[in-house]
């Protein structure tokens, strides 16, 4: 269709927008955008004031990330007719995409003010009230949108979401649950499930729910594809097995444990693992060969990610957790040689430090050293800068009360068999929630992991304690805003054990 003519060739006019804005929405709804958005473009060039031509406009504008675009075409359906819920709901999320929360909170406001009924309205709110830092309105928004449409998976998603954010641990469950029921056959609802499960401590139904994540298109960059069949619990008294590692380090960290598990089954074990891993696994008996990954893999009959080792060894309960350390360990002689490098004095009571994980967006863990500085309060302390990364730099130039007594251990941290022989030296760790947590609980150091209020799955929820690693204490925010109250007891716990602050 060319211009502003109809199908049949005449020159279209007002009475033909019915029929062309049937057609485009019939063609949007196709996923046939271009020849929509003609259609809507020669609506509007014909009325410019038409407001579902503007709506439905500005939502493929939004879908296309043309954002001041659908900003404009939402934002002027609203003012044409204010009293249309849908319009405000959806110029809200325009005006949330573009951070103008303000705008957002009091549009989607208005939405949920006309039509008290329309679940996607308070969807919307949940939205923006998280957006803006407000969680616990956020899950009321969200509850109130699941009960609404209680057949929608996407609404149970974030209602669970929201409630693990909040603490709501049983809400977190059920909200898995029912998305499970409304998609019995999708992965990302049974991965959800599992990390509800597994946090509220419900092994025997989390770690085989958890298997679904091999199958979850989000995490499909950390999934190895190979020939040959994965474990799951089959005979492989005959079999050259390969355990690989999957995500992050602290991942590999935490479910090597199950190594002798493994080679108890299988007649040969072969271990891959990260190059940053690869010295310190190499101290692990039972794996008949260790690969870096990267390396050619000599032939297997089956392999297991690691993580899917709890489910293999039927960890159905926090008493089955295969917990006895060390099981990681320090060189004795390296650690020796570390201790002299760093003028480790013996009297000292020292304390290694980590304030900040990998950069990741939605990073909740980490903080600046500058939170930690109360801690140099603590008479008879010296503090051992284990971070690497960027957030390193802050040791260089620690907080005044904490310069005479920080140690910056970075520069000789070149894998994790290095930060092992210097953990080796140390009294205690104290870490926000990083890969160095694992490494010194695996090791059987004392060690304090900070924690924030909605901590990962595996930390559970209410402990201060980790059925993982027995000599870990878990530090947790009362409140999703407050760290100073989580360094405030800390600094007690740490005053209490420093031998010159008794």
């Amino acid at each position: 269709m060319a211009g502003n003519m109809t199908h049949d060739g005449r020159a279209a006019t007002r009475a033909d927008i019915p029929a062309l804005l049937d057609k485009a929405v019939r063609l949007h709804q196709a996923g046939e955008r271009a020849s929509a958005e003609l259609i809507y473009r020669q609506i509007l060039a014909l009325d410019p004031q038409h407001c579902d031509a503007l709506h439905l406009l500005g939502l493929l504008d939004r879908a296309m990330k043309r954002l001041p675009d659908a900003i404009d075409r939402l934002g002027a359906a609203a003012r044409l007719r204010p009293d249309v819920a849908v319009y405000q709901s959806d110029y809200a999320l325009a005006l949330r995409d573009a951070g103008r929360l303000d705008e957002a909170l009091a549009a989607a406001n208005r939405a949920v003010t006309l039509d008290r009924q329309l679940a996607p309205a308070h969807y919307t709110l949940a939205t923006i009230c998280q957006a803006r830092g407000d969680i616990e309105a956020a899950y009321q928004a969200a509850r109130r949108a699941a009960e609404l449409d209680p057949q929608s998976q996407h609404f149970q998603h974030v209602l669970g979401n929201l409630a693990m954010l909040t603490g709501r641990s049983a809400e977190f469950v059920a909200a898995g649950e029912r998305a499970v029921r409304i998609a019995p056959n999708d992965p990302t609802a049974h991965w959800n499930l599992a990390l509800a499960l597994l946090q509220a401590g419900d092994f025997a139904r989390g770690w085989a729910e958890f298997e679904w994540r091999l199958s979850v298109p989000s995490l499909a960059a950390l999934r190895r594809d190979f020939p040959q069949p994965i474990w799951r619990r089959q005979d492989v008294s005959g079999a050259t097995l390969l355990l690989h590692c999957e995500g992050g380090f602290g991942d590999a960290l935490q479910f090597v444990r199950y190594l002798p598990f493994a080679t108890q089954r299988a007649a040969n074990v072969i271990l891959e693992c990260p190059p940053a891993l690869h010295a310190l696994f190499a101290r692990l008996p039972g794996a008949q060969r260790l690969v870096q990954r990267g390396q050619p893999l000599p032939p297997f009959d089956v392999h297991c990610p690691l993580q899917s080792l709890p489910f293999n060894a039927g960890t159905t309960t926090i008493e089955s957790i295969p917990s006895a350390v060390p099981y990681l360990h320090a060189d004795a002689s390296r650690a020796c040689a570390f201790a002299g490098r760093l003028s480790l004095r013996p009297g000292d009571f020292n304390v290694g430090l980590v304030w900040a994980g990998s950069a990741n967006p939605r990073d909740r863990r980490s903080r600046t050293l500058d939170l930690f500085a109360p801690l140099a309060d603590v008479p008879g302390v010296r503090f051992i800068s284990l971070q690497k990364g960027p957030a390193a730099q802050q040791a260089l130039d620690p907080p005044p009360a904490m310069k005479p007594r920080m140690i910056d251990a970075a520069p000789l941290l070149g894998d994790f068999a290095d930060t092992a022989d210097v953990i080796a030296n140390l009294d205690l760790v104290i870490t926000v929630d990083t890969s160095v947590a694992h490494l010194a609980g695996a090791m059987g150091k004392t060690v304090w992991t900070l924690l924030p209020f909605a901590a990962d799955f595996r930390w559970m929820f209410g402990r201060v304690d980790s059925p993982w690693y027995p000599t870990m204490r878990l530090f947790r925010q009362a409140d999703p805003r407050d760290w100073s109250g989580v360094v405030n007891a800390v600094g007690a716990a740490l005053r209490e054990s420093s031998p010159r602050a008794a």
